[in-house]
């Protein structure tokens, strides 16, 4: 870890072939050198990260935490359809399988159908 001294002030961490991701001291401390005149590239030089994720957050103005994409299922929805198909076809999923391309359109495999 090397700290960035400017001017006196500790402006926050750097770490040397970074491999996490940033946190909000290292966000703020970009930030702040933004509005001390430094440039997106020697900012990004400095944090060793992309010119790229600089300007995401000189342009966001601040730090937001990662949040996961909501996945849409090809299955959402069929649960109980599912369930009712597999109690009267006494556990065949490939039939069940067949069956919910046929009535649904949805095609998925077979392993994905057991498992659902």
């Amino acid at each position: 870890m090397i700290l960035l001294k400017f001017r006196g002030s500790i402006l926050g961490k750097v770490n040397q072939g970074r491999t996490q991701m940033l946190q909000s001291d290292d966000v703020h401390a970009m930030l702040k050198l933004s509005r001390l005149g430094w440039g997106k590239r020697r900012i990004a030089k400095e944090f060793k990260i992309s010119i790229n994720t600089v300007r995401k957050y000189v342009r966001q103005e601040g730090w937001t935490p990662y949040r996961r994409p909501v996945k849409i299922k090809s299955l959402d929805g069929l649960e109980s359809w599912i369930t009712d198909r597999f109690h009267q076809h006494a556990g065949n999923a490939d039939v069940v399988r067949q069956e919910l391309r046929r009535v649904h359109g949805v095609v998925v495999s077979l392993r994905l159908t057991r498992m659902a």
